[in-house]
């Protein structure tokens, strides 16, 4: 292990940074082009709604199941299956077809995003981390990037947007652009990556067995409470965050929506340092501190008091929390190793935690729904606040729990971290 990238290794690290987030392009380029996704179509709100919950039923009933077909088949030919077929669905959008073939899309596009595609691109990283001397770098270096690229694309896409003649023009351009670039990132990644397997695969073959030692595994039903309490807050946080500024703290609508990109911003210094501080100090620790972290942001701004004079305050507390998601995001899957989970059942765990720990998607929209339906606003983000906090120090216990089981794992992995 050298610990460093040579040329193949980066070029399949920009692709995993290129094509990670823009894989999901459709719900990047709703948050910006919602009317004209509504007028392009020619739908409803609720029929958009619809469309929405379609492809995040698909995709979320398909983690597991994408996770153990990632552990028999190669990672190599699923990537890129799902980026092709990804691209080929958001170009195919883009000549605005009627709502039936709509829906059909969007599943297959939900496909795309778990079953074939989500434990096979981070099974890929898994074994990038390898070859780089450490699984923090891979995962926290590939989150941070992203992060960056999702913003350096999203940026370009709005700019040039604007200069067209009208909204439905713009989410075209979107749409090809966003599909194009997972076409080459398929094409790519045919190239990049390999289906060779390292010695730990070559040493056994997935059987029925191996799903069963992967469901019986005691560390993989933790780690996924762990990641569950982490994304209730990391994947909430940002839908509340320009309300919370505005109704709360006074902004107005230009601090506010700068509030809003602090996600972008600082997300990717969160996740880049944390994979390398993971490298040194342990995985499932920096995960239990990135948890710890969030708690203690979210319950000071909770407990803050809420008016214009606390602004400045509140942007910086705000952008040292989104440091932790960035570094809790870029941990959720690193302490397998740290639980002896061996490379050939990568998919199949990484299966069984994305399916419980992505769950908040689920039930946090409603909760937060209620919360605003029932009380006065600023009452209610609030609340929410307190929630978040909550979670996040369910996390910081689960984690403890973990790190008290394989105390002596976590140690050895230590040792052999800092003997690279």
């Amino acid at each position: 292990m050298t610990g460093k990238l040579n040329k193949r290794g980066m070029t399949q690290f920009l692709i995993c940074c290129l094509g990670g987030n823009i894989g999901y392009g459709v719900y990047m380029l709703r948050n910006s082009f919602y009317d004209a996704f509504i007028d392009g179509y020619g739908i409803t709100n609720t029929q958009f709604g619809t469309l929405v919950s379609v492809y995040a039923s698909v995709a979320m009933f398909t983690y597991f199941i994408g996770g153990i077909i990632c552990d028999k088949v190669s990672a190599r030919k699923m990537v890129t299956i799902s980026w092709i077929v990804n691209g080929v669905c958001t170009m195919f959008l883009s000549t605005f077809p009627s709502y039936p073939v709509l829906l059909i899309v969007y599943a297959v596009m939900g496909l795309c995003a778990t079953f074939t595609f989500w434990s096979p691109y981070n099974k890929v990283i898994r074994q990038m981390g390898k070859n780089i001397g450490g699984e923090g770098k891979a995962f926290g270096g590939t989150e941070g990037g992203r992060a960056f690229a999702e913003m350096i694309l999203g940026t370009i896409i709005v700019i040039a947007a604007s200069n067209m003649v009208s909204a439905a023009a713009g989410l075209r351009m979107g749409l090809l652009v966003c599909g194009g670039v997972l076409l080459v990132c398929g094409i790519g990644a045919w190239f990049a990556f390999s289906d060779e397997t390292d010695e730990e695969e070559c040493e056994g073959k997935y059987t029925l067995k191996s799903l069963i030692e992967c469901l019986k595994n005691p560390n993989v039903w933790i780690l996924s409470l762990v990641v569950l309490g982490c994304y209730a807050v990391s994947g909430t946080l940002g839908g509340y965050t320009s309300t919370i500024a505005a109704k709360g703290f006074g902004a107005g609508a230009t601090v506010a929506a700068f509030v809003g990109m602090c996600n972008s911003y600082f997300k990717p210094i969160g996740s880049i340092g944390g994979g390398i501080l993971s490298d040194k100090f342990g995985y499932a620790k920096t995960l239990g501190i990135g948890a710890f972290g969030m708690g203690i942001t979210a319950l000071v701004v909770a407990l803050m008091p809420k008016n214009s004079s606390m602004l400045v305050v509140f942007v910086v507390i705000y952008a040292v929390m989104i440091i932790f998601v960035g570094a809790v995001r870029g941990n959720f899957y690193t302490p397998l190793s740290e639980a002896n989970v061996p490379m050939l059942y990568t998919g199949t765990s990484i299966g069984i935690i994305a399916t419980i720990g992505y769950l908040p998607d689920v039930f946090m929209g409603v909760i937060c729904g209620y919360f605003l339906d029932t009380y006065e606003e600023v009452t209610a983000l609030t609340y929410i606040l307190f929630m978040l906090a909550a979670f996040a120090f369910a996390a910081f216990a689960v984690a403890l729990i973990f790190i008290r089981k394989n105390r002596k794992t976590i140690e050895a992995n230590g040792q052999k971290t800092s003997g690279r």
